[in-house]
């Protein structure tokens, strides 16, 4: 399955968006357990992006950082070449934001779940990347969770246009951008029937737009994380399969 984005600024990147329709995500591929000494694993690539995730835990950790009550999710990011910075921890933060929010913690007392995400190659979207390599890394692990998640990015263009899952290039020309990441669920089980649909778990946003653009975004993303959770879902069936032989 392959979903989609829309045109960029630039002659460039209207070129590179030349094979693509309105609105269409990059091509989606996704490898299961190519790491044997994490407990899971996954390698997500959108397009030229790529980013390999890997699980370690539940296990036991130091006393100072363990929790009574819930297991403790530690993440890690490493770029591509150079040191972690500000943005890594901003991806850190909300990789641990979507993990907490889908695994049951509760199962696992005194314990603590460590990510690990390596950068592999960064052409656009690396946050929503590395989100869905850690989504499909925990289904690797087998890590018990009542629901798990994907997510999308969208970028408001210069002249109010909209792109989704954008490149390096036109994210560097974008105004703003949203990252989101979504359950793959059709709602939370207390949802309303008006409320039907994949629920946002987490937003990151970069730039400032009007209020109208930002829930615009959002929508798109949301309908995006439709087409990456059939992706997902596939990738994980294909996968087991594979085991199974």
């Amino acid at each position: 399955m392959q979903p989609t984005a829309g045109p960029g600024p630039s002659s460039e990147a209207l070129a590179k968006r030349s094979d693509r329709t309105e609105l269409q995500l990059r091509v989606l591929t996704c490898e299961r357990s190519l790491l044997h000494r994490a407990d899971g694993s996954a390698k997500w690539s959108q397009g030229q992006t790529s980013v390999l995730a890997a699980i370690y835990g539940p296990r036991l950790t130091f006393a100072k950082k363990e929790h009574p009550e819930t297991c403790v999710v530690e993440v890690l990011v490493r770029p591509k070449t150079r040191l972690p910075g500000p943005t890594e921890r901003q991806t850190e933060s909300l990789i641990r934001q979507c993990v907490e929010g889908v695994v049951l913690t509760a199962m696992h007392p005194r314990t603590a779940i460590l990510v690990v995400i390596q950068v592999v190659q960064n052409d656009g979207c690396v946050m929503a990347c590395a989100l869905n390599a850690v989504a499909a890394a925990l289904v690797d692990a087998g890590i018990p969770m009542h629901q798990n998640f994907v997510s999308v990015t969208s970028a408001l263009m210069p002249g109010a246009s909209v792109v989704i899952d954008p490149d390096l290039a036109e994210e560097q020309a974008a105004e703003a951008l949203v990252c989101s990441a979504c359950t793959t669920c059709r709602s939370w089980p207390e949802a309303s029937a008006a409320q039907k649909g994949p629920a946002v778990l987490a937003v990151y946003t970069r730039g400032a737009m009007p209020v109208e653009d930002y829930l615009t975004l959002v929508e798109l993303n949301r309908q995006g994380c439709e087409r990456v959770a059939q992706f997902s879902v596939m990738a994980a069936e294909k996968s087991l399969v594979g085991k199974s032989r």
